[in-house]
């Protein structure tokens, strides 16, 4: 039954992915770098921001957590009686008909960082854990899963389900120079140490259904690789291990900033760009070629009311088979590139316009947000924007921060309905944390 095992792993994997997808809130956040010099976590955008305080800590963490999917709300087919949730099957089959479900989530926890800003310089260190997620179900896979192949007779089904996850630990250093009046350089780099990985390289897997014998004919060419999701990796190291493990890799981000005149504000960014080396724990499952399955013999059952299900899965064991070894292997981490300007109205007033590609797990997304911030003095800056998510995802979002020194306190969200009404979004984000500023505004 190894073969089995090993193809069952591989579908658990995509139901707790799937799982997580759905209960997670994206972390294509856009509200923050808008924040500019006002908000040391504008520089996770950009490495050139400045912030105008001295000395900026963060020790109690920042969370930044979200889901995005291209396709449909869940609302559509999943109701809430009370606290259970049901889901309407021929719902879902009709709502992600011809396209599928194709959903992004992911979070990150800033566990502690300190800035420091002389003079011409800033230096910020961080720590950080990153988690991206991404499933892709063609729409036959559903169909052909949830209601049987009796729709596919004398056709071909694609039920190749694509799983990429990313957990990975962060240790970074970024530094910022004022050039002159008007153009400000940032370069960051990050140690990163990974903690799991489900990467998908080719998920070719069809099925057709005879239409004579009704016999299943597979054709597979389907390589999953995996690392830490075995719980057979080493624990002993704790914090270090988590820190410092045997999966190790670099990032780096590049960033710019350029003041035109009094108003005028104009940046770019290229973030995030490097990879891990997975060496502990790493597994990889193989299937390729061509196979059948006779399907399950229901005489039995029309006599005595019984099944062997153990000899079927036997028989599809034999029919299918999946290679399981130990190979390493390398993933991309996700990167971003940031294109944007800030306009100063009068009476504190601030116009902001964004672009960003986004880049994860061979998936683009491609964002634009128009933003307008209000600050009440030094204490106090409120603001809203509309969001675009290509290809059709369109959200109002709400920024505030409150700065009572030492104490900063903010809260961001992209589509403010979605952070109430979860399954009625394609989109919801947010980001809250605290900080600790010191020092006047540079």
């Amino acid at each position: 039954m190894k073969n089995y095992m090993a193809l069952k792993k591989i579908f658990l994997v995509g139901i707790v992915l799937v799982g997580l997808c759905l209960s997670a809130k994206a972390q294509t956040e856009l509200s923050s770098i808008f924040m500019g010099s006002q908000m040391v976590q504008s520089a996770n955008y950009n490495p050139a921001e400045m912030n105008q305080y001295k000395l900026n800590v963060h020790v109690i963490p920042s969370i930044n957590a979200g889901y995005y999917n291209r396709g449909f709300k869940a609302s559509s087919f999943l109701r809430q009686e009370g606290t259970i949730f049901r889901l309407n099957l021929e719902e879902l089959i009709a709502t992600v008909k011809d396209k599928g479900i194709d959903i992004q989530a992911g979070g990150r926890i800033e566990t502690l960082g300190v800035g420091l800003t002389i003079d011409k310089w800033s230096v910020r260190l961080q720590h950080a854990i990153n988690s991206y997620n991404s499933v892709h179900i063609p729409d036959s896979s559903l169909d052909f899963l949830l209601s049987g192949n009796g729709n596919y007779i004398g056709q071909t089904a694609n039920i190749g389900v694509q799983v990429n996850s990313l957990t990975y630990s962060e240790l970074g250093v970024q530094v910022a120079h004022d050039l002159n009046e008007q153009l400000n350089i940032g370069i960051g780099i990050k140690y990163l140490s990974g903690i799991a990985a489900v990467q998908t390289v080719r998920s070719e897997l069809d099925v057709y259904t005879n239409p004579e014998y009704y016999q299943l004919e597979f054709t597979a060419d389907y390589l999953l690789n995996t690392a830490g999701v075995s719980g057979e990796q080493s624990s002993s190291g704790g914090l270090g291990s988590i820190l410092f493990g045997p999966n190790k890799g670099w990032s780096f981000d590049f960033g710019a900033t350029y003041q035109v005149d009094e108003s005028l504000k104009i940046g770019a960014s290229f973030m995030n760009i490097g990879s891990i080396s997975w060496q502990e724990d790493v597994r990889s499952y193989k299937s390729y070629g061509d196979y059948s399955f006779d399907g399950i013999d229901v005489g039995p059952l029309l006599e005595n009311d019984k099944i062997d299900f153990e000899a079927n899965l036997d028989s599809l064991e034999a029919s299918f088979e999946v290679e399981e070894y130990s190979a390493r292997f390398r993933t991309a981490t996700p990167q971003h590139i940031n294109l944007y300007g800030t306009y100063q109205l009068e009476n504190g007033f601030q116009l902001g316009l964004l672009y960003r590609l986004q880049g994860q797990f061979s998936n683009n997304l491609h964002a634009f947000a128009i933003n307008v911030k209000k600050d009440l003095g030094n204490i106090f800056s409120i603001g809203t924007q509309y969001a675009y998510l290509a290809p059709g995802s369109h959200n109002i979002g709400l920024n505030a921060m409150l700065t009572l020194k030492p104490v900063q306190l903010f809260f961001m969200t992209d589509n403010i309905a979605g952070v109430f009404d979860v399954l009625g979004s394609r989109q919801a984000n947010f980001r809250v944390g605290v900080n600790l500023v010191f020092g006047g505004s540079i």
